[in-house]
Parts: structure tokens; sequence; C-alpha cells
């Protein structure tokens, strides 16, 4: 009810809505009952269907962790979690992607369900047992003295406004252990206007809107902070007004605002000898192939970015980050890379121009030489990779072909 009464306030004025970011971060000496431990220890590592980039991906409950920052020094870790937002939101909003994320404040509880999550994962064990949630309420009380009574929500929207992406976001911060009140304030606010309430069972969506949901909390101790940003995609900042000059089809495939996938068809061709062979194994560049299904999907966190390419049955990823102005840094495994990135008559170029292995600066005379561009041909995107061994020069692998964005999935 509350989540969906900000979603419905921050996106007012969007032309678009890409995102929908959430997360609930109590502080420690709130009071805990039975269920809500027994709730989230057996969602743990369980698995989890999440609204991405306009599609149904699978994922865990507990995993992928985030820091939020909820001003004030205010900074907590959440991790992904099922609950009505996700399966709800997508449907409601529009939204390309919705994401919950919740945790606690103190460390040995945050990494007890980390585990317990792993290990339920592994198989180790099937499920969660009644006096395995005792033991765990247990000791989550025996640590109700540490830690504070603060604790915090935000709500973020990304999306399109006039040419430009921003992120908006909604930050409720309740002092003095006043948190637990928060529940019920979705029912205060519709009781203020009674009259107005339709009968029947349903969602509580867009119920009331988010000035009233504020009103209902005015008597109690907790702050609110909104925030409008711009948050150009990395390649645009990086590029800067040379990213006018690419065809739309390139500019779309950078246009990473949480999480995208492309599909399309490649062919492959691998070096000859036995240190390409090594250095495309190590990587895991796809072997040679005429025609290979392509996939490819780029999730933005923050400023930087994970691509995950996928060719055929063969899958290697690598994470970007700004490196200053028309440069970003790609990293594969130990090893980084600073990419000048060229516009040239409407197609950009990616040479290699310093790299790093360990954080250690590299030799120039031992960096891999890229030749590779991005281009339009016919109106569809295509991309042509190279990469070559330092010193030897010998090709390591050439990978060409096209991709489309994929098209989003019927929303359940």
């Amino acid at each position: 009810a509350l989540s969906s009464a900000a979603v419905a306030d921050l996106r007012q004025g969007l032309d678009e809505l890409h995102g929908i970011d959430i997360a609930i971060l109590p502080g420690n000496r709130a009071p805990r009952g039975r269920s809500v431990v027994e709730a989230i220890m057996r969602q743990a590592g369980t698995p989890l269907s999440l609204w991405r980039g306009g599609q149904w991906v699978a994922a865990r409950n507990w995993s992928d962790s985030r820091v939020f920052d909820l001003g004030g020094g205010l900074r907590r870790r959440g991790w992904l979690l099922r609950v009505p937002d996700t399966d709800l939101l997508p449907q409601w909003s529009g939204a390309r992607s919705v994401v919950f994320r919740a945790g606690m404040e103190l460390f040995p509880l945050n990494f007890g369900l980390s585990l317990l999550g792993l290990v339920r994962r592994w198989r180790l064990i099937d499920g969660v047992r009644d006096w395995q949630v005792s033991l765990a309420l247990r000791f989550a009380k025996l640590l109700l003295p540490f830690g504070t009574d603060r604790g915090g929500m935000k709500v973020t929207v990304t999306g399109r406004t006039g040419g430009k992406v921003v992120r908006r976001s909604w930050t409720p911060v309740a002092e003095a252990g006043e948190g637990p009140f928060v529940p019920t304030v979705p029912a205060r606010a519709l009781l203020r206007r009674f009259g107005d309430c339709v009968p029947g069972a349903r969602p509580c969506l867009g119920a009331f809107s988010l000035a009233a949901a504020e009103a209902a909390m005015a008597d109690l101790q907790i702050s609110f902070h909104r925030e409008e940003v711009e948050a150009p995609f990395l390649f645009q900042d990086a590029l800067g007004a040379d990213w006018g000059g690419l065809p739309a089809p390139v500019r779309e495939l950078h246009e990473i605002d949480n999480q995208r996938r492309f599909a399309g068809r490649a062919e492959v061709e691998r070096g000859n000898g036995w240190l390409p062979r090594l250095a495309a194994f190590c990587f895991r560049f796809p072997p040679a192939s005429g025609d290979v299904a392509v996939r490819v999907t780029m999730e933005r966190r923050g400023e930087r970015e994970t691509w995950l390419r996928q060719f055929g049955s063969r899958r290697f990823r690598s994470h970007l980050r700004p490196g200053g102005a028309g440069r970003v840094w790609e990293r594969f495994g130990p090893f980084d890379f600073l990419i000048d990135l060229q516009v040239v008559e409407g197609a950009l170029h990616f040479p290699v121009t310093a790299g790093r292995c360990l954080g250690v600066p590299m030799p120039r005379a031992l960096l891999p030489r890229s030749v590779s561009r991005e281009h339009v041909r016919d109106g569809v995107f295509h991309f042509d990779v190279a990469l070559y061994l330092p010193l030897t020069g010998q090709q390591v692998v050439r990978y060409r072909g096209w991709l489309r964005p994929e098209p989003p999935q019927g929303q359940a």
C-alpha cells in the first residue's frame, strides 16, 4: 500500500517508467515476532521470480545485496526478497523492472540468513524446522541491546522525461523506535477518507496519495526526504557531446537504466596456436562457429554495468565502470582494461589504451590489441569484435553479428 503510493507520486510527469527499486531496512531494536523471523528464514535461498528488463527472470531470495543510503549517515544493506510488491507492481505500474530488498541492521543476522540461503541452495538441508526458527528468534532477541532504533524505507523510480533519464526517490526515516508503527499508516490514511472507500477485497495499490500517507505519520518521529537527480547512461556520460553522433540503434543498446536484453546471431573465429587458445580459454570466449545464437544481458547498478554475453551455451561476462571523459574501464576477472571510446563516421570504436592486472599497471607492450566497433547496417545494430595478443599479434578471437532488443514478455 505504502510503496505503491510512493511509486504513483514519484512517476508523475515521466514519459516512461523504467525501474522501481524498494527497500525496507529496520533498526535492530525494532520488535520482532516469530512470524516475521520464520517467513524470512523459509524464503532464504529459495527460487525467486523477478520482473527485470521486461521479463520474469530467476533469482534467489536473500541474495544479490546492495547498500542503500538513507541520508544523515544512515547506510544499510538489503537483500532480494519476494513480497507482494514484486508480484503486483509490474502489471500495475508498467515498469520494465521491479526489485525489492530488505535487510537487518546487524551483520551477524544478515550473515546468518545469507549462510542459510547458501546451505539451502546447495541442498544440504531441505527446509527450515520449528526448532531452528526458535533458535534464530532467541539469538535475534539476544542482540536487541545492540544497534539502533532507527530504520528507514527507500522507494526509487527511474524513468525518462523530456528526453533525459532521471532517478527519483522518497525516503522516510523513523526515529526512536517508531518504525513498527508504519505498517498501520495505510489503515490510518484510508480511515480518514472512509466515505470514499469502495467496498470489496482487492490489492491495496494506489489507494491513497503519498501526501495522505505523510499526513497519517505526522504524529510520529519520521522524517521524509525526496530527491531527483539526472541519471545519464554510462556510455552517454562518457561520450558527452559525441553521444548524439551515434545512430539510434547503437544508442539504444547502451541505454541501460536497470536491465536490458538483446538477442541475435553471430559468427565466431578463433586464433590458431596454443597461446591464443589458452587466452581464449581463460576469458571463456566462445568456440568457432559459422552461425550461433547470441544473447546479451546488460545490467546497471549505480554507475556500473555488467554485460553477460551468451554464444550458444558458452557464457562470459565483463564489468564496466566510468573511466573519465571519453573512456570506460572494462574488467574481465583479474584484468582491467581502459577503453578509449571513439565515434568515427557513426560507428563506435573500442581501442584499449591501458590495463591493470590485480590492480598493478600493465606495460603498454603487454596490452592486447582491440579492433572492435559497433555500427548500424540496414537499420539493425551490428558488432565486430577482434582481439589480438600483445607481442605476437596473434588473433585470439573475432566475433561479429547483429542484435535486436528482446521483446517484453506478457506480464503475469
